[in-house]
């Protein structure tokens, strides 16, 4: 078997075009679209000359024999799903002599294709295309086509992909037409930096094959981010987790960022409702739900709350409470992969750049008005979530343990709850109203309220609905804590326990003739007052996911 690092130009072949895009979703999975044989680099072993076929599906590597004869020993074969690609890189090779006509395109992949587990893994290959031995813009073309195949392949698969419904595209984001015509009218790859590559450049010399190759332009997923770290969640590590583990998947990605750290509680809704947006395409943030929680609430104070709310907004799961980030991660089949690794899953979610909408609702305490995306909570399970913020340097773990301490020393409280059912008109004569003692009251409008707490199994994400679960006064300490037994272990089970009460609303108000007793929560963040009275809004927060 022979493993040349240089294409023999007579077994070169000339790549045929790809069908139109409306022909691609008739065509079977193992159909080849394209194909074409170079030199593959790879980032540990020497480079491998390599058939690379382009199916509906995958991308396909396949170790090439220059000999033409069978051989007894296994050829390397790679087979890559094409959602499994989240960089592509126009790179060079540094040092390169100015006469040589080679073009570099490099393929970053997340995948657990190589792996027998699924937890993903990053792999690049970096093709170098020489089938034309002379002309350098006969490689430049032929590196533009393989880029464009896979660019309507991946919007095949991804339709939402990039689709912010109000975000203006940079002025300095280019198509691939241009990206090519740029490199074509320089006449060298490495003549054709934007300047927007300075950040993402050193990392990427230091991976991609030990600093042989350099960052020149990316082409798939840029875009220009507003990233919003908390520096204690995490356990305290939240700034190392974001350098040292999201940072490099947005740099693969060719995305641009701005990072703002926060200093102090409320710094990160201060500084949205007043910050200029416009040059951003998305907002993130990095932390738990109570970081995302300023967030939303600093968009809303806005002049342009409206059209600022149509901004993507993604968040990185370091928090201690990270129900938004669950919740999105299953709502589209990703449970395992958020469970193997939730800083990677979500800021690859991020990265992917699709965009969904999801619940959000209005929040009014006292005439005051705010907005939640997850939770308002009372008694209980709220008395849980703050009380144990004593033990936050344990992470989740905190809620189980403190579980034990409000069984001991349980708690009922006086109030008037009253709700409109999902399926009523709306009239006064649908609202329910009970005067009594409660355990706890709790709803949110997404299906996770944490990282192992499914809390509304059967929540959508833009449903309409809020999930209101209640524990009426007859809830004793044995049915409380068989409760919370049931929603630890994560299977949405905890609503089957008597005489726990599920129901779907539209709205529902907690008044009391005094302040509130107990302890009440608007995601995960402690309130106090007399009323509250929760409603979905019209307009829903628009996420970042994986599809």
């Amino acid at each position: 078997m022979s493993k040349s690092s240089d294409p023999d130009p007579k077994v070169d072949k000339v790549p045929t075009p790809i069908v139109d895009e409306s022909e691609v979703e008739k065509l079977a999975e193992e159909d080849i679209l394209r194909e074409g044989i170079f030199t593959v680099h790879y980032p540990v072993c020497k480079p491998l000359l390599c058939e690379v076929s382009l199916t509906p599906t995958e991308l396909i590597f396949e170790e090439y024999d220059e000999s033409g004869y069978e051989s007894d020993c296994d050829a390397l074969q790679e087979r890559f799903p094409l959602e499994d690609i989240y960089g592509l890189h126009v790179v060079e090779r540094q040092n390169e002599e100015p006469s040589l006509p080679s073009v570099y395109l490099c393929i970053i992949f997340y995948t657990s294709a190589l792996e027998s587990d699924d937890n993903r893994k990053r792999a690049s290959r970096i093709l170098e295309i020489s089938q034309s031995k002379e002309l350098y813009l006969g490689n430049l073309e032929v590196a533009k086509d393989w880029s464009l195949d896979l660019e309507h392949l991946l919007k095949l698969k991804y339709p939402n992909l990039h689709n912010t419904p109000t975000v203006k595209s940079l002025p300095n984001r280019q198509s691939i037409e241009d990206i090519f015509n740029s490199l074509k009218t320089n006449g060298r790859v490495s003549d054709a930096g934007n300047g927007n590559t300075t950040q993402e450049a050193s990392k990427i010399d230091l991976d991609f094959c030990s600093g042989t190759f350099s960052l020149v332009q990316s082409i798939l997923f840029r875009r220009q981010l507003l990233v919003i770290v908390n520096p204690v969640s995490g356990q305290g590590k939240g700034e190392n987790l974001y350098k040292d583990q999201i940072s490099p998947v947005f740099e693969d990605c060719g995305i641009s960022v701005n990072v703002i750290t926060t200093e102090y509680s409320g710094h990160a809704a201060k500084f949205i409702s007043a910050a200029d947006l416009k040059k951003f395409d998305g907002i993130v943030a990095v932390g738990g739900d109570g970081l995302v929680n300023e967030v939303v609430n600093g968009l809303r104070t806005r002049s342009d709350s409206q059209q600022a709310l149509h901004l993507p907004l993604g968040v990185v799961a370091t928090g201690s409470g990270n129900g938004l980030a669950r919740s999105i991660a299953s709502y589209y089949g990703e449970s395992q992969g958020y469970r193997n690794n939730p800083v990677l899953y979500s800021a690859l979610a991020v990265a992917r750049g699709c965009v969904s909408p999801v619940n959000l609702a209005e929040v009014s305490l006292d005439g005051r008005t705010s907005f939640s995306f997850l939770s308002v909570g009372w008694g209980l399970l709220s008395d849980i979530d703050i009380e144990s913020e004593v033990l936050r340097a344990v992470g989740e773990v905190r809620f189980v343990i403190w579980s034990f301490v409000r069984l001991a020393k349980f708690r009922r409280y006086n109030a008037e709850l009253s709700y409109i059912p999902n399926d009523a008109s709306g009239s006064i004569n649908s609202r329910v109203i009970i005067n009594d003692e409660f355990v706890s009251v709790y709803s949110t409008c997404q299906s996770h309220i944490g990282s192992d707490m499914l809390f509304a199994k059967d929540a959508k994400p833009f449903d309409n609905t809020l999930h209101l679960t209640i524990l009426p006064s007859s809830t004793g300490r044995f049915a409380a804590a068989n409760f919370l037994f049931k929603l630890l272990r994560g299977y949405g089970q905890h609503t089957e326990v008597d005489p726990v009460k599920y129901v779907k609303v539209k709205e529902f108000t907690i008044r009391c003739k005094d302040k509130i007793q107990g302890t009440l929560t608007v995601d995960g963040e402690q309130v106090t007052g007399e009323e509250i009275t929760v409603k979905l809004c019209d307009t829903p927060l628009y996420m970042y996911c994986m599809e």
